[in-house]
């Protein structure tokens, strides 16, 4: 098994990253509850919290507006792939930008198209 390039680690890092800050907020706490520094890190640990909250209860939802047209009529190119957007509307095109929310909200089974998009990418390496 080959390792993932240094970059592709970066979003593992991240939400190990935000409970360091919580666990060290924690330890601070334990530590001095009396101190202006156990105060910040309430602060700190609750803004997490409530970001956590905020992004499980209401999560991203797709943009569907026209970047040229302005119209809520942005399509995924191709219904098997995440990848490529156009309007319905005008003429816009794009073939690299992601499809990804529109994938989710109209995708039964997400992780069928990525794995159906893995073995294709794998295959024509080969």
């Amino acid at each position: 098994m080959t390792m993932p390039r240094p970059s592709a680690w970066i979003p593992f890092l991240v939400p190990l990253i935000f409970l360091g800050a919580i666990g060290l907020a924690a330890a601070v706490l334990a530590l001095k509850p009396d101190s202006i520094l156990s105060w910040v890190g309430y602060g700190v640990a609750g803004l997490l919290l409530l970001w956590l909250a905020g992004t499980t209860f209401w999560p991203a939802r797709a943009d569907r507006a026209c970047p040229e047209c302005g119209q809520e009529a942005l399509e995924r190119m191709d219904p098997t792939t995440t990848m490529g957007l156009c309007c319905t509307q005008c003429t816009y095109q794009d073939p690299l930008a992601s499809g990804w929310f529109l994938a989710e909200e109209e995708v039964e089974g997400l992780d069928d198209l990525v794995r159906q998009q893995r073995q294709t990418m794998r295959d024509s390496k080969r």
